[in-house]
């Protein structure tokens, strides 16, 4: 028996070696070389004794060649498990398990989970409130759409994330600036966008895992900086906080995610990540759901809050690896978890000519820093883009919210970003 991981992120995110150390069977990893480039990694850190394969793929994205060193491992090793824990690798990863028989997430549920249109038809059966939607054919969808429910109206693709490619248009103006600057499929190129009715109100995100059909843990965040604003906010990127136990939306939150989950074919095990508009009116409505962690710090704020990594569960559950000392930390610190948070710095053009190595607020427990001085810096293209971050924990809901203003304001005062106008980023 094999274990094979696909991995497209940090390596320093994700030590396999650690979480599965006690393995028997022989682990294979194969990774992106595009991200080992992002994050300046090289495969030389990882301790080869716990890999029995280790593998950098160009064009990790595109090619074939992951599928190809897949099936050459199903030629000489049973496969156990494939493990595949970011948001590009779900789909990939379920077709291979069932071209190969092994259990996981099967191609059904990956597509609920990455498909935005199915995944809000299957709520919408369950009578579940999503905002209206439609997939994007042509020009005339977005206007029939508009004409029916009116602007800000929100296009993205379809199996998006970390807010790539969404436009909001709150007009009929910058409507036809988008349809102008073109955005209909050439010859017979599939269209792989929708749209969806704006939802005003601020935004959640609930995040846990499911453990053989039971889930485990549901933790309620409030979004401090919506996700939208990330290229007019003054450098904010986003951020957030868990909310309380005794706040009321936090049961309401996870009793509604809950539901989700029962409506979708949820896996038996996995991570998950949702997005929940609070409308003024009280509602809940269901923005997306992801079947993993969340992404930017959201993993990190949450092992500190519950002294379990998720991922590590996640990993391990699949791979028939023992997981009852982490599933009783999380029974045992779900109920007293501390507030905690995270916030993320977005970039600002210009080049960079100090930045500090390090944080001194008394609140903050982790802080990284993802340039250097000489670099220079382009306009974010994503909520996610971050130059730096920082975790902390936090009294309350009130005081968490300080300490996000408070690490922004530490940052910008510390760090000289040369531009075209202004030196610092705040």
């Amino acid at each position: 028996m094999a274990i094979v991981i696909l991995h497209r992120a940090a390596l320093a995110s994700s030590p396999y070696h650690e979480w599965l150390k006690d393995s028997q069977e022989p682990i294979f990893l194969l990774v992106s070389q595009e991200k080992l480039n992002a994050f300046s990694e090289s495969l030389e850190i990882l301790p080869r004794h716990i890999y029995h394969s280790v593998r950098a793929i160009e064009h990790y994205d595109t090619s074939g060649e992951v599928e190809l060193a897949v099936l050459d491992i199903a030629k000489h090793h049973t496969i156990r498990a494939i493990v595949a824990q970011a948001e590009f690798d779900i789909e990939r990863a379920a077709r291979l398990r069932a071209y190969l028989g092994i259990p996981g997430q099967d191609e059904d549920s990956a597509r609920h989970f990455r498909n935005k249109i199915d995944m809000k038809k299957a709520l919408q059966h369950a009578g579940l409130p999503i905002a209206p939607f439609a997939e994007v054919q042509n020009v005339h969808t977005l206007i029939d759409f508009t004409q029916q429910h009116g602007f800000p109206i929100i296009v993205k693709p379809q199996n998006g994330a970390g807010s790539f490619g969404v436009t909001m248009l709150s007009d009929q103006t910058e409507m036809a600036q988008f349809i102008v600057q073109g955005f209909t499929p050439s010859l017979d190129i599939e269209s792989n966008l929708m749209v969806e009715q704006f939802v005003d109100g601020p935004t959640y995100h609930v995040d846990g895992i499911v453990v053989q059909g039971k889930s485990y843990t549901i933790v309620p965040s409030c979004y401090h900086t919506e996700s939208l604003d990330f290229k007019n906010n003054e450098g904010e990127a986003t951020a957030s906080y868990t909310l309380t136990k005794d706040n009321p939306l936090t049961a309401r939150l996870q009793e509604f995610v809950q539901l989700v989950l029962d409506a979708l074919p949820t896996p038996e095990t996995t991570t998950f990540h949702a997005e929940v508009f609070h409308t003024p009116d009280d509602r809940l409505v269901l923005c997306e759901i992801a079947s993993r962690t969340g992404g930017a710090r959201i993993g990190d704020a949450l092992e500190i809050a519950l002294s379990c990594n998720l991922n590590e569960l996640w990993a391990r559950q699949e791979c028939g690896l023992e997981t009852d000392v982490l599933l009783e930390q999380l029974e045992i610190n779900s109920p007293k978890r501390p507030v905690t948070g995270w916030a993320l710095i977005s970039p600002k053009p210009g080049l960079v000519k100090y930045v500090p190595s390090e944080c001194d607020l008394p609140e903050v427990v982790d802080y990284n820093l993802n340039i250097s001085a000489g670099c220079t810096l382009q306009a974010p293209q994503a909520a996610t883009e971050s130059i730096a971050s920082f975790v902390f924990i936090a009294d309350d809901e009130q005081h968490a919210c300080r300490i996000i203003d408070e690490g922004r304001a530490w940052f910008n005062q510390h760090c000289e970003i040369e531009g075209p106008t202004t030196h610092g980023i705040g």
